[in-house]
């Protein structure tokens, strides 16, 4: 038997599947911000040489400086559509206001929803899925961007289905309404009878993650 023929197109199937997973966060991370570096850099140096370069040598710069504003426009347009229908509306803006928001969406809505969508993908989980309980503090709230959400405390999800089932879920995280980054599947079994296992990890961008509001005074906190 030549087990290539079946290694191969599993390897080959699982790989696809975690590129798409994974294209809302590469969005963000490596096409825009790679852009923006590319932006930054083809402007600095057509504004450092643009005294010494003869007509031809200006046009490709400009040329090229052109080309990466509009990849950046394109990407930007496409991430704000990711935005608008992905992203929880938490504000850093107010401290408090920012803590009731990440309460509400990891006791009440993230695992939740989770739960509710996983069978409709075809598969069988193994247990409920858990968020990170809240802090206690809303200065504990952590601003940043983004906000990093491990579903099950990053420990495994596992998932019982036949293969092409589990290979659908996975590629049906896509379609979860929010970002979400799948990573380190492993599958073990004879289909129609596999077990999934993978890794996964909520991407929440908060607005004014960066430029967050004044600490909460603590005797305010702690009412």
């Amino acid at each position: 038997m030549n087990v290539s023929k079946f290694i191969n197109p599993l390897t080959i199937s699982i790989a696809g599947v975690l590129l798409t997973v994974v294209a809302g966060v590469l969005i963000y991370f490596l096409l825009i911000k790679s852009t923006l570096d590319d932006l930054a850099s083809q402007t600095t140096t057509y504004e450092a040489n643009e005294q010494y370069e003869g007509p031809q040598q200006k046009t490709q710069a400009q040329l090229q400086v052109t080309q990466a504003q509009t990849q950046v426009q394109e990407y930007n347009s496409e991430w704000d559509q990711i935005l608008r229908t992905k992203n929880p509306d938490i504000d850093f803006s107010d401290r408090m206001k920012a803590w009731n928001e990440y309460i509400k969406e990891v006791n009440f809505d993230l695992a939740p929803s989770v739960e509710q969508w996983m069978p409709t993908t075809g598969i069988k989980p193994t247990a409920p899925i858990t968020t990170p309980a809240p802090p206690a503090d809303p200065n504990a709230v952590v601003a940043k961007n983004p906000i990093v959400i491990p579903l099950n405390g990053g420990t495994s999800i596992t998932v019982i289905g036949s293969f092409p089932q589990i290979l659908r879920h996975v590629e049906d995280w896509n379609d979860f309404n929010r970002i979400v980054l799948i990573d380190k599947l492993s599958l073990s079994g004879i289909s129609p009878f596999v077990t999934g296992s993978y890794t996964a990890t909520v991407y929440e961008f908060p607005h004014n993650g960066d430029a967050p509001g004044p600490a909460v005074p603590s005797g305010v906190a702690k009412q």
